[in-house]
């Protein structure tokens, strides 16, 4: 039986499969009682999947049109015998479809939407123990892709991707309270993210609803968080071999759509010995870390305890990317601090195991704060000196902070930026005001060097 359009352009994977003669033949011809309106609803469900599953653009699809009805009419027997070799491809039976020479595949370097962290048509795995930023790091890649932005980390990029739709898929955050506000912060397109009900329970990775959500809008970046939110009651994400067929399900939408697919996982506790490493620490069976081909592990930074560090742990397709530094701020939401040194094993062995000495109480850390902080404000650094010193736990320290009402001050720009606390008492715009340093002037020396 022929395919008619709708399935050879849901069949496509590739740009020769999408702008073939077969599916130009199959745009154009039109079964009995069909309005010749059809052909335009098709063509811009053509131009929607090039753009969205392919990147490519909307010129690209317009001269593909031109140069098909140019041939056509030149040479139609031509073209139509072109169009049928094609065909016989697709209906090839289904023995003979699961081989393939390696002659007839062409190399193809990988492409990413966040290189080299997020590869597209793969799985990529953001990993950390709760309260390390995981959900704020996904959401700032999303806020950048739904906007055509690239994220201030330092990564070599050359141009900026097309704004594209972003799936959030969540079960653990709510959209009203947490997911909408931190989008809102980054400066996302609201209008290209779609995100699943809270009320509904039953969405899996290899649910057949995800396709049809993609005809109509054509996912750039997919993310469910958590994973085992997702896998369905029947599947043990313990288990191989019922891990497995999933992914690789998730795996073959991702490519089918030319879309990056990010799973959110937490970590294990620590063993006992200290030994393990980033990739051991991934809940589940070994085939998450072995399906997916990007790996970024979350943590504390072990040398400076208030900022946050993600690490490349794992790119299958090419060289890890340099780890980077974060912190969240008030109003910003996710703010990038530049790239670091720190590994993500050195990550996970510093997170937080069993405890050796008693926990400082919110009280205490609250009075040590009070009296740092004496003169109404006091740097960044020795609020982290004070952490580090006293013992306090980053919560601990953070709870006291908001029952403060403590202000956060930034002054300057990376990387010579200075971050302040302040008591609510304090006139935040005026410190920043005094605390500025003014303008270097330009001395006359100076200025014959530049002229």
């Amino acid at each position: 039986m022929k395919p008619d359009f709708y399935t050879l352009l849901r069949l496509a994977a590739g740009r020769e499969e999408l702008l073939s003669e077969l599916m130009f033949t199959a745009m154009m011809e039109l079964a009995k009682g069909e309005p010749v309106e059809e052909r335009d609803r098709r063509f811009a469900l053509l131009q929607t999947a090039a753009a969205g599953r392919f990147g490519l653009k909307r010129e690209t699809v317009d001269w593909w049109l031109e140069d098909c009805h140019r041939r056509c009419k030149d040479d139609r027997e031509a073209f139509m015998a072109q169009a049928a070799q094609q065909l016989d491809k697709v209906i090839t039976p289904a023995g003979e479809r699961r081989f393939v020479p390696l002659v007839e595949v062409r190399p193809k370097e990988a492409e990413y939407l966040i290189e080299p962290y997020l590869p597209k048509g793969m799985i990529t795995i953001i990993g950390g123990t709760s309260g390390m930023g995981k959900t704020w790091l996904a959401l700032s890649w999303a806020a950048a892709i739904s906007r055509g932005k690239l994220p201030d980390c330092q990564c070599p990029f050359d141009e900026p991707p097309a704004p594209g739709y972003v799936y959030y898929m969540t079960k653990e955050n709510d959209l009203e309270t947490v997911i909408v506000p931190r989008l809102l912060k980054m400066g996302a397109d609201m209008s290209r993210i779609i995100a699943q009900r809270m009320e509904d329970t039953g969405l899996r990775l290899d649910d057949p609803v995800l396709d049809e959500l993609a005809q109509k809008y054509p996912p750039a970046l997919v993310i469910f968080d958590p994973i085992q939110s997702y896998l369905g009651a029947a599947v043990d994400m313990n288990k191989a071999n019922a891990v497995r067929p999933v992914l690789d399900h998730l795996g073959a939408f991702a490519k089918r759509h030319g879309c990056a697919v990010v799973l959110i996982s937490h970590l294990s506790k620590p063993s006992g010995t200290g030994s393990s490493t980033a990739l051991d620490r991934l809940l589940g069976s070994s085939d998450f870390r072995n399906a997916a081909r990007s790996i970024v592990i979350v943590g504390c930074d072990p040398d400076r305890p208030a900022y946050k560090v993600f690490a490349h742990a794992k790119n299958s397709i090419g060289e890890p990317g340099e780890s980077q530094r974060f912190h969240i701020d008030g109003e910003k939401g996710l703010v990038y601090d530049g790239p670091c040194e720190t590994a993500a094993d050195e990550i996970v062995r510093q997170l937080p195991g069993p405890k050796t000495k008693p926990a400082v109480t919110l009280t205490a850390a609250r009075r040590q704060l009070e009296e740092l902080m004496k003169e109404g404000y006091a740097p960044l650094e020795a609020v982290e000196q004070l952490q580090e010193q006293s013992g306090i736990s980053r919560m601990t320290l953070y709870r006291a902070k908001q029952e403060l009402a403590v202000q956060t001050v930034a002054i300057g720009k990376p990387p010579h930026r200075q971050t302040y606390w302040l008591l609510p008492e304090m006139d935040a715009e005026q410190f920043r005001r005094d605390h500025t340093p003014p303008p270097k002037q330009l001395t006359l020396q100076n200025a014959e060097r530049t002229s």
